[in-house]
This record gives C-alpha cells, structure tokens and sequence, in this order.
C-alpha cells in the first residue's frame, strides 16, 4: 500500500500528473459530474497528505534512532 500511495503522490505533485488531474476534473465538469470531480480531488488530496504523514514519522523515528546513542 505504501509503494502505491508513493508513486500516486509522486505522480500528483509533479507538473504532468497536476496537468492531467486539472484537464481530467475540467473534461468532467460541464458534464455534470461535478460530485465526481469533488470526490477525485478529495481522494488526490487524502493521498499526498497520507504521504506526507507517512514521511514525517518516518524522519520522526530517523532523527529519534540518531539522536538515542548520544543520550
């Protein structure tokens, strides 16, 4: 599950995969797909946070096992 919200945020946070969402949710709305585009971008959005967590704790727990042996 990692390795796919990885390359997910990966993807979303760089100029072609940003490019693509935008075109994606703005083919959709004059459609009337507007509850589409809201759960796509929320779900876009739960993913880089998810990832930022993620890489948070684990440079939480890096810096904590660094700094142990100097206590």
């Amino acid at each position: 599950m990692n390795r796919f919200l990885f390359v997910a945020a990966d993807f979303l946070s760089r100029p072609p995969g940003f490019y693509v969402m935008i075109a994606a949710m703005t083919v959709l709305v004059p459609f009337g797909l507007t509850n589409v585009v809201t759960y796509a971008l929320s779900v876009a959005a739960i993913i880089i946070t998810g990832v930022v967590l993620i890489q948070g704790y684990r440079d939480t727990a890096a810096i904590s096992r660094a700094s142990s042996p100097l206590r």
